[in-house]
C-alpha cells in the first residue's frame, strides 16, 4: 500500500471524463488491498476516458489545506465535465464466473458488486464562479465537480456476449468542505441502470460554503442506491430525482424501497422525489429553511422542521403512507398574499390510480409571513379514481385557522381525512364537496 501527502489536487476539466496520472497507475487495479492516494495529481486526457477504479481512497491531511480544485475557465462549452468520475474498473475472468446472473427481460445479465471509495479530510472547490458560463446556465447542469455511478461492460460468458453490471460496496464522504457549486451538482451519484449500483452509501460531517446559485445541489442523486446515510450535515440542497424505476432494473434480490436515513441534517432546500414509490427515508432533526419537496415518499421522519414553499412546492405527491411525529411545519403565502397550505395529491395514468397516503403525529402546522386569506391544509377534486388518505393524530394548527373567519383545510378530493385530537373543529373544515373527501373528527 502506497501513501502521499496530499496538499493540492488540481483538475483540468476540457476532457469528458480523466484518470490518474501519477505512479499508482499501473498497480491500483485489482490489487489485495485498497489503493490509498494521500498525495496524487489528477490532469485530463482525453475526451471519453474515466477513472476505472476498484478500490481508490484520497484522504488529505487537513481539510482547510488539502483541496480539490477545478482551476479558472476550464470549463468547455459542453456538458459532463467532470471533475472526478468514478467508474468501476473492467472485470477479470474470475469476477465474471463469480457474478450473480439473472434473467432481465428474457436475457441473462450479471450483478457484481465489489470495491470502495472514500474520500475523507478534504476541500472540494467546485471554482464555478470562476468559469465562462453560457446564457444557457442549464447547459453545465450535468457538470459536476464529483461524480459516480456503476455500469455495465458486455463479457463472454458460457460462451455468449452478455450484458455485466458492475457496482461498488461501499462509498463514503468523510469530514468534507463543498466551495463555490453553482450551475452542477458537486457530488453527483449518477444512474446505474440496475439495483443497487451502490449497497452502502455515507455522507459524515460535510459542510457547503458561498454557493454560487442555487442550481442543482451539493449531493445530487439521478439514481437511488441501497442505503443511504446522512449525518451532521449543513448544506445548500440535497435532491434525488430517480426517473429510472428503482422496481424494474436488473436485481439479485427482490424489490425493496431505497432506504436512506437522516440524522442531524440542516438544507436550505430538500427535494426527494422517486419514481415506483421507491424511496423509504428514516429522518430525525431534519431541518429546512426554505423548501420542502417530497414525492412518491415512505418512512418516518421525526423531530423535523420543514419550512414550506406558497407555490408548486408546497405539494406532496403519492405519498406511500409516511408518518410525520413531532414535526413543525412552517407554511409560507404565495407571492398573492394567500397560504394556499399543505396540499397532497394522487395520481391517474395509464388507467392505474396510485393514491397519496400520509399520516402525522403530534405535528404542528405554522403560517408565515404576511396573509390575508388561504388555508393550512388542501386537496384539489380530479375526475379519476386517486385518492388522498390523511390522519392528523394530536395534532396543532395556527390558532388564525382554528378561531376567526379562516377556514383550517380546503378538502375536495377522494378519500379519508381523519383528525384525531388536537385543536379542531368541523366547522373548521371545509369539506363542502362532501360526497368526495369523507371526514372524520374524534
Amino acid at each position: 500500500m502506497k501513501t502521499f501527502l496530499l496538499f493540492l489536487i488540481t483538475l483540468s476539466c476540457s476532457a469528458f471524463e480523466l484518470e490518474l496520472q501519477d505512479t499508482l497507475i499501473n498497480d491500483r487495479i485489482h490489487t489485495e488491498y485498497p489503493t490509498y492516494i494521500e498525495g496524487v495529481n489528477l490532469t485530463t486526457t482525453t475526451a471519453g476516458r474515466q477513472e476505472k477504479i476498484t478500490d481508490v481512497h484520497i484522504i488529505g491531511l487537513n481539510k482547510y489545506t488539502s483541496v480539490i480544485k477545478r482551476p479558472d475557465y476550464t470549463i468547455t462549452p459542453t456538458d459532463n465535465n467532470y471533475g472526478i468520475y468514478f467508474s468501476p474498473d473492467n472485470p477479470t475472468t474470475e469476477e465474471i464466473n463469480a457474478a450473480t446472473w439473472v434473467t432481465y427481460n428474457g436475457e441473462s445479465v450479471g450483478i457484481l458488486l465489489r470495491g470502495s471509495i472514500i474520500l475523507e479530510n478534504l476541500t472540494i472547490d467546485c471554482n464555478m464562479g470562476f468559469q465562462t458560463i453560457p446564457a444557457n446556465k442549464s447547459q453545465y447542469e450535468h457538470s459536476s465537480m464529483i461524480g459516480l455511478a456503476g455500469r455495465y461492460y458486455n463479457v463472454t460468458h458460457n460462451g455468449a456476449t452478455k450484458k455485466l453490471y458492475i457496482g461498488f460496496k461501499f462509498v463514503e464522504f468523510r469530514d468534507i468542505r463543498i466551495l463555490n457549486r453553482g450551475f452542477s451538482d458537486a457530488i453527483w451519484i449518477g444512474r446505474g441502470y440496475f439495483r443497487p449500483h451502490i449497497e452502502e452509501l455515507n455522507f459524515n460531517n460535510i459542510q457547503s460554503f458561498n454557493n454560487i446559485n442555487q442550481q442543482r445541489a451539493d449531493i445530487g442523486f439521478s439514481g437511488l442506491v441501497e442505503n443511504a446515510n446522512f449525518y451532521n450535515l449543513t448544506l445548500d440542497k440535497i435532491e434525488a430525482e430517480s426517473n429510472d424505476s428503482w422496481l424494474n432494473a436488473p436485481a439479485t434480490k427482490e424489490f425493496m424501497p431505497a432506504k436512506f436515513t437522516m440524522l442531524n441534517v440542516s438544507l436550505r432546500r430538500f427535494d426527494f422525489a422517486s419514481k415506483g414509490q421507491s424511496l423509504y427515508l428514516l429522518a430525525d432533526n431534519l431541518r429546512t429553511s426554505d423548501y420542502a419537496y417530497l414525492y412518491q415518499v415512505g418512512g418516518h421522519l421525526k423531530d423535523c422542521i420543514f419550512f414550506i414553499d406558497g407555490g408548486e412546492l408546497r405539494r406532496m405527491n403519492r405519498m406511500s403512507d409516511p408518518l410525520f411525529e413531532n414535526c413543525t411545519f412552517y407554511i409560507r403565502p404565495h407571492s398573492s398574499g394567500v397560504i394556499n397550505g399543505l396540499r397532497p395529491e394522487g395520481f391517474y395514468l395509464n388507467n392505474v390510480a396510485e393514491d397519496c397516503n400520509v399520516r402525522f403525529l403530534r405535528s404542528r402546522f405554522i403560517a408565515v409571513g404576511v396573509f390575508t386569506s388561504g388555508r393550512l391544509i388542501e386537496t384539489t377534486k380530479t375526475t379519476t379514481a386517486q385518492k388522498v388518505n390523511m390522519t392528523f393524530e394530536y395534532c396543532y394548527f395556527d390558532e388564525r385557522f382554528t378561531g376567526g373567519s379562516l377556514k383550517l383545510a380546503l378538502l375536495r378530493e377522494k378519500g379519508v381525512v381523519k383528525f384525531i385530537g388536537g385543536n379542531v373543529a368541523a366547522s373548521k373544515i371545509d369539506n363542502s364537496g362532501g360526497t368526495l373527501t369523507t371526514l372524520i373528527i374524534e
